[in-house]
């Protein structure tokens, strides 16, 4: 079942951040490079994976522009054959009145080479306030990225990237920040990385610069391996000792595969002790038919050197008892029993809780499952602790849920949930109480949705023409309402393009804020080069966007302040041509290149002669002193 989120399509763009000093960065995983998996196995399901994460340790802040551009998106070449490149986005407010602009230039091969932001001077006429900048090497590798501030060099930054041989990896990178007294810029962090056969990162090593000693302080490593079917076999970390002069283990992790397949077989996971890693947990499956019967979960004992557990590890001691789960089906194949046994300090294992699952056709092919839980939390015996009643359609979607609770000495509703999906899966709303802990136990509203569709709807794509949100009033009815929001949405095809999202006030719905892209539909946007976010919306070429907002609730779009309505207007021309001069309102003069004069490219005014290029087509000789 989809799910649609009722709110306006705001686009959020962070600041990033300005180290005071050289200090050891605390977690280096936020300077990884994109490709070490990260599969941490701990309480999982066998076949399940962490979904890899790996978030630049900057996001640029653009201020007045437009478009929330990270120095480390991919600079790829295209591989389609485009016919337009975007040249330009013009921010106009809904009066009229320019309000930024930002400018882009690309390499011979579609990749990113320097994006120019510019706002309104008190003079009226465009002023470059900050720039993004992109070097390469013969190779038409990245070799450099920054985002140069014109009046604060305290928000400037770079990477440089270094390879080895041939490869498009790079081998290392190089952070800079600005120096917090000075403003100059100075290496931050490092990482180096190794790569095997096909491509993929298995070594990665970070390291801090110290300025008091200039010398690159390591704090952090991580290794994954992978086996002939490219599975991963194993995954360690390691990070700083006390003394900050080397790495010693933190955790790590090796896996085995049934057969051919990518389920496990067992996990083993290790701690770092006495300068070694010691294997001190071992997670072993078992299935029959190709279904999970058993999950083993044992932990090495020091003292008897075995698997028998009853052992302590880490800095509070944790002590860790084996235990295991049984998993049962009925002939469909469905889940009917979870018991879970753990072993007690005697070393006899104890059933500790038990989930039970039973199932029911009702009516259009829809299933009911009861599931519940019980668990030994009070005393040596077990007993109640939830109930769950879930109906699914067809297609898996749940469209009825109930909870109920014994925390509390006796049996609870807790929650309670009823959605309207039709027969082809599209949610046309639902409805969500909650309950009272008290002897009445009585149900009440919290809060209901409904979605509506428009006369020509197909009734196969989830395309709503609007949505409604209601609250409940009390805690004694269940069907007393206020609303609360709304959204109205335009689409085109299956492509959500607009949206408007009313707030309810005193009674009465105001439009608090909307949206709207136009796109052209002839030209698909890989026919486009295009900096970031104009691909992402759809396959389309892009026009404009408008961004309104009603702050104060005087029911006026806003036209001043943070909360500006604003038009961005995309400009596009035909590769090798530029149409800066065509679309630039202002009687003002763009600057979109500099060179020395040997014709080097140049990021910032340098003293003596230097040659600018304009957004005009013309060039001339600057004295710079």
């Amino acid at each position: 079942m989809k799910t649609i989120l009722l709110t306006a399509a705001l686009i959020a763009i962070s600041d990033f951040n300005i180290h005071a000093a050289p200090t050891p960065p605390t977690d280096f995983s936020d300077f990884r490079q994109e490709g070490i998996a990260q599969r941490v196995s701990n309480q999982t399901f066998p076949g399940e994976r962490v979904a890899s994460q790996f978030p630049a340790i900057v996001t640029a802040k653009m201020g007045k522009s437009h478009m929330p551009i990270s120095l480390r998106a991919p600079h790829k070449a295209s591989e389609v054959k485009a016919q337009e490149k975007m040249d330009s986005v013009v921010r106009t407010s809904v009066d009229g009145k320019p309000v930024s602009l930002q400018t882009f230039t690309y390499t011979d091969t579609g990749k990113y080479l320097r994006a120019n932001n510019f706002t309104l001077n008190n003079k009226g006429s465009w002023e470059l306030y900050s720039y993004y900048n992109y070097e390469y090497d013969a190779a038409d590798r990245l070799i450099m990225s920054e985002e140069i501030n014109v009046t604060d060099e305290f928000q400037n930054q770079r990477y440089e990237y270094g390879y080895n041989d041939n490869s498009d990896n790079y081998a290392w990178d190089i952070y800079y920040s600005p120096n917090y007294e000075t403003g100059e810029m100075e290496p931050l962090q490092k990482g180096e990385y190794q790569y095997d056969n096909e491509g993929r990162p298995i070594d990665q090593t970070f390291f801090y610069w110290d300025s008091y000693t200039n010398e690159w302080i390591i704090f952090g490593r991580e290794t994954v391996s992978f086996d002939n079917l490219g599975r991963q076999t194993s995954y360690y970390t390691y990070v700083q000792n006390d003394s900050y002069t080397g790495l010693v283990g933190d955790r790590g992790e090796e896996y085995i595969y049934v057969g051919d397949t990518d389920t496990d077989a067992e996990v083993d996971g290790f701690v770092w002790e006495n300068e070694a890693w010691l294997k001190y947990e071992r997670h072993i499956y078992t299935y029959e038919d190709g279904r999970l019967v058993k999950n083993e979960f044992l932990y090495w004992n020091r003292a008897a050197q075995d698997w028998s557990g009853n052992d302590t590890y880490g800095m509070y001691d944790n002590l860790f008892l084996n235990e295991y789960t049984v998993y049962t089906y009925d002939e469909s194949g469905r889940l009917t029993s979870m018991k879970a046994y753990s072993m007690n300090n005697a070393g006899t294992y104890i059933n500790s809780s038990i989930d039970s699952y039973t199932y029911a056709d009702l009516e259009n092919g829809h299933i009911e499952r009861v599931r519940e839980q019980q668990a030994m939390w009070q005393g040596p015996y077990l007993s109640m602790i939830k109930k769950e009643i879930q109906h699914f359609n067809a297609f898996g979607a749940e469209t009825y849920y109930k909870s109920y609770s014994w925390l509390s000495g006796q049996e609870r509703a807790t929650d309670e949930q009823i959605r309207d999906i039709d027969d082809n899966n599209c949610y046309h709303g639902g409805v969500f109480y909650g309950f009272t802990d008290d002897e009445a136990n009585t149900r009440y509203g919290q809060s209901k949705e409904e979605f509506g569709y428009p006369a020509d709807w197909d009734h196969v794509n989830e395309t709503p023409s609007y949505g409604m949100h209601w609250r409940g009033t009390g805690n004694d009815t269940d069907d007393s309402w206020v609303e609360s929001t709304r959204d109205e949405f335009v689409w085109h095809d299956i492509y959500l393009i607009g949206n408007t999202h009313y707030e309810w006030e005193n009674g009465e719905p105001h439009a608090q804020a909307s949206y709207l892209f136009d796109y052209d539909y002839t030209v698909l946007a890989e026919d486009i080069w295009a900096w970031p976010m104009t691909r992402e919306r759809t396959p389309y070429k892009l026009l404009t966007c408008k961004q309104n907002y009603d702050a104060d609730g005087d029911g006026i779009w806003d036209t001043d302040g943070d909360y500006m309505s604003y038009v961005d207007t995309y400009y596009y021309s035909i590769l090798g041509q530029n149409n800066l001069k065509n679309i630039i309102s202002q009687n003002s003069e763009i600057e979109t290149d500099r060179f020395d004069l040997s014709g080097r490219r140049l990021s910032v005014p340098v003293k003596g002669v230097n040659i600018v290029k304009y957004s005009d087509g013309s060039v001339r000789k600057v004295l710079v002193k």
